[in-house]
């Protein structure tokens, strides 16, 4: 009896084991569940900061590109569309100031053809009270505010030239001083803070002419000519000035070249 004491039975012995083993069992399964759980809390928690970090990005991105649309939107001309893509010299003496020969001087001026400024746009655009074009009554005339700048430089320069050679004057004193004011009045709105060198010697010429953003002329001709008003000013002297004879002139690709050239044919006679 006394050498069984504290023995167990085969049977027990088993119980034990398998006891045991699912011991065992149960703390692998708890552990594995636990990585389980902290790998799973690790990859919610990297995710987490990885949509993080990109919906930053994201706004960040967003608000960059919104700021640059409105940059450009500013400097966008509202009709016509054109930006400043073209780099030039700004400041630098041009042809239009040469003085080495006058005649060529004042062909290279009048060679500015002012007459596609007036256009023929929609009164649904609401740009305000105007003349009504005389080839469709659901547009208005308008001149285009640059053309008319370039407008008053011309009369400006006819002004000038006429004082300097003593001949006759073709433009008032009234035109020449309203003229000087619509200048002054562009002047002061764009505002313009390229800065130029003060030093004015030749030798410097080429470090002191800084390079300027500008829109394309040629291009904004191109928008006038395709809402052209079919308009050729006539000289105050002449008879057909201001009158619709000066309506007339429809370049090709003008939707009412047709209605004016059946007009035109017309015998008023």
């Amino acid at each position: 009896m006394s050498e069984g004491v504290g023995l167990l039975s085969p049977s027990a012995e088993l119980q034990f084991e398998d006891s045991e083993r699912l011991t065992q069992k149960e703390c692998e399964s708890r552990y594995e569940k636990s990585f389980k759980s902290s790998t799973a809390l690790s990859l919610w928690r990297l995710g987490l900061a990885i949509l993080i970090v990109s919906l930053t990005a994201n706004i960040v991105q967003a608000w960059l590109w919104s700021h640059a649309h409105q940059a450009a939107n500013r400097c966008r001309l509202p009709l016509a569309g054109l930006e400043p893509d073209i780099e030039v010299d700004f400041g630098e003496k041009t042809a239009f100031a040469d003085l080495s020969d006058l005649a060529a001087l004042d062909k290279l001026w009048r060679s500015i053809d002012t007459n596609p400024g007036i256009v023929a746009l929609p009164f649904d655009y609401h740009l305000g009270s105007t003349e009504t074009f005389p080839w469709d009554k659901t547009k208005g005339l308008y001149v285009m505010n640059s053309f008319h700048s370039m407008h008053c430089l011309q009369a400006l320069y006819v002004y000038v030239r006429n004082c300097d050679s003593g001949a006759n004057q073709t433009q008032t004193f009234e035109h020449a001083i309203h003229c000087l004011d619509v200048l002054r009045s562009e002047v002061m709105c764009t505002a313009d803070d390229t800065p130029l060198s003060f030093r004015f010697q030749e030798a410097d010429r080429a470090e002191r002419t800084p390079k300027r953003r500008c829109r394309d002329w040629d291009k904004l001709v191109e928008y006038t000519t395709a809402h052209s008003a079919c308009f050729r000013r006539y000289s105050p002297n002449d008879p057909r000035y201001g009158t619709l004879d000066e309506y007339l002139f429809c370049p090709p690709s003008s939707p009412y070249k047709a209605l004016v050239d059946d007009f035109k044919a017309q015998d008023f006679d």
